[in-house]
């Protein structure tokens, strides 16, 4: 076995440095995503080298989707506020905000026209 070591109890041991990404540290750094912080910060909380994360979002798919995955929460609640503010309450402020950003050809010139 390649990277395993068998110790006198038959017992099978991984070789080389524990892994730094572990279920704890996901969880903090998805908790610091979901809020919006940058990946430094996260990394700071998370308490692990930035470098070790950019590694393992580059070799790890599973760590990668988990971080994605948080990373999109937070516009995803933003994104449902919008939604609310138009759907719930006709706010047409937040209607043409939306319809300015979304579609700037066709609606870009709102904000102009009534200047």
């Amino acid at each position: 076995m390649q990277n395993a070591i068998i110790n006198n109890r038959t017992n099978i041991r991984k070789v080389g440095r524990p892994t730094a990404i572990t279920s704890l540290v996901l969880r903090k750094l998805a908790s610091a995503f979901r809020l919006g912080l940058s990946d430094h910060i996260a990394c700071q909380f998370a308490q692990i080298a930035p470098s070790t994360f950019y590694r393992n979002m580059q070799i790890d798919e599973n760590f990668k989707s988990v971080v994605k995955c948080a990373k999109a929460y937070l516009i995803l609640m933003a994104a449902s506020v919008v939604y609310n503010a138009i759907a719930n309450k006709n706010d047409v402020s937040t209607a043409r905000w939306l319809l300015e950003k979304k579609e700037p050809e066709a609606f870009g010139s709102i904000r102009q026209s009534r200047n």
